[in-house]
């Protein structure tokens, strides 16, 4: 089974500067690949590799390997649509491989390549993180997110044989107001996650009002502040539940079943605006991708 560790980079304001200084160099080389592949119609990455390979690294000076990197992103993003030209912006994550990255678990650091030569970065990570860091296996993706460093990076961990599921099944029952709703009665209210939501699309749309007309860079501000806050809230609620439907499915001996959701909001049923806003909203697949990370504690699952 594979999954993904996440670990957040300690760097020094050089660090920092050449790991930005690199993402923008990779992302403007992903950019005139996209341009060139979108005239030309040509989205494979052997044929854009075979073509385009020496000119980019002419004229970005990435490393080989980077380069290798980007033709590869730029191929996979046209795999999803190519309906119109990709771009890419300048801070968007990269990936990185084994040639241009090295984990160096026991002192906890990262040997990685920027514009600026190998840099040997600490990393921080928990005592979950290093489990899975244990088995990492392929590419780590480099990300900046509200001014810090995290490193994503795929772990290949063995999946153990589900539990004794003698007592049967556990069904979940996935909403709106209530998030989870299991098969004995037990209900997980997602009336905290709604409230702040409203608040916060109230309150934003107030402070953009206010940052517009009166070019308030304090607007501007807790508008950054307050730009993950609520993923932040709705992802420990998350959280919380799949802990706790894990906790009762291995208690019980049973397995877990969860209501399949695909495509839901595909479907035309007619609504209004505001519950298509609901709709966009509702993490019901994360929840789902955090049970899914459990099942190391050997519960089994399927959808209905």
């Amino acid at each position: 089974m594979k999954l993904t560790a996440s670990v957040k980079l300690t760097v020094t304001p050089q660090q920092s500067s050449a790991l930005r200084k690199t993402l923008e160099k990779a992302n403007e080389a992903c950019n005139a690949l996209s341009e060139w592949a979108w005239e030309n119609q040509t989205f494979g990455q052997y044929a854009i590799h075979r073509e385009r390979y020496a000119a980019i690294r002419a004229q970005s000076g990435l490393t080989a390997q980077v380069v290798v990197r980007c033709i590869s992103k730029v191929a996979d993003a046209y795999k999803l649509d190519k309906c119109t030209m990709r771009t890419f912006r300048p801070h968007g994550s990269i990936a990185y491989d084994a040639r241009i990255l090295r984990w160096y678990l026991r002192e906890s650091r990262v040997s990685v390549w920027t514009v600026e030569g190998r840099m040997n970065i600490p990393f921080l990570a928990g005592d979950r993180q290093r489990q899975l860091l244990a088995t990492q296996q392929g590419e780590t993706d480099l990300a900046y997110r509200d001014g810090e460093w995290f490193l994503l990076t795929t772990c290949n961990v063995e999946e153990l044989p589900p539990s004794d599921t003698s007592g049967g099944v556990l069904g979940v029952d996935l909403g709106i107001v209530q998030l989870a709703t299991d098969s004995e009665g037990t209900q997980y209210t997602g009336e905290p996650v709604k409230s702040l939501r409203r608040h916060h699309r109230t309150y934003n749309r107030l402070l953009q009002q206010k940052a517009k007309k009166h070019h308030s860079k304090s607007a501007y501000r807790r508008l950054v502040r307050n730009r993950r806050k609520v993923s932040r809230f709705a992802r420990w609620v998350n959280h919380h539940i799949s802990k706790r439907l894990v906790e009762t499915a291995l208690t019980s001996r049973k397995a877990l079943a969860l209501e399949d959701l695909c495509g839901i909001r595909e479907r035309d049923n007619g609504f209004g605006r505001e519950m298509q806003w609901q709709l966009g909203n509702w993490a019901f697949d994360q929840l789902r991708q955090f049970i899914v990370y459990r099942r190391s504690e050997r519960v089994f699952l399927w959808s209905l």
